[in-house]
């Protein structure tokens, strides 16, 4: 995934429950002209990134299937990171090697790789853990209400 990450200006989000979709995160509600960045597991997992094709701006995460997840009774640690603007270069279609969707009381983590995080950078409702290499090991969507997490649940358990 190639992305730039302006840390001198941060953006606002919001979580919208929407039926069929587990989570959406909208930043903006423009829908033309957009870059897709979506990460996949075989067919049975996936999120998607949207990002304005003029900008590069992200404007929404979905997760759209997941089929392998955990739900933990705790809630979800939050990462020490730094606040900005994510950027997207192209669209890409990723393979992930794993693919784990963490549910905690108050928000979710993707898992698409075994790989640590050493970077963590916010934008909006979202964490975006990189690798030493660079690649995305982790997206987190925090800041969850307890609603949003009951739709998680009932739209994953369908």
């Amino acid at each position: 995934m190639k992305y730039k990450f302006d840390n001198n200006h941060v953006i606002q989000s919001s979580f919208k429950a929407e039926d069929y979709f587990p989570a959406i995160v909208m930043f903006s509600s423009e829908e033309l002209n957009n870059r897709f960045i979506e990460y996949s597991y075989e067919d049975t997992d996936m999120f998607e990134i949207v990002a304005s094709s003029d900008t590069g701006v992200i404007k929404q995460f979905t997760l759209t299937l997941c089929n392998h997840f955990l739900v933990h009774d705790t809630d979800i640690d939050n990462p020490v990171t730094t606040d900005g603007i994510m950027y997207f270069d192209k669209s890409e279609s990723i393979q992930c090697d794993s693919f784990l969707v963490n549910i905690f009381h108050d928000g979710i983590r993707v898992d698409v790789s075994e790989k640590k995080a050493k970077t963590f950078l916010k934008c909006g409702q979202l964490v975006f853990a990189f690798d030493e290499a660079d690649s995305l090991s982790s997206l987190y969507v925090l800041n969850l209400s307890e609603d949003d997490i009951k739709h998680i649940l009932s739209e994953i358990n369908q």
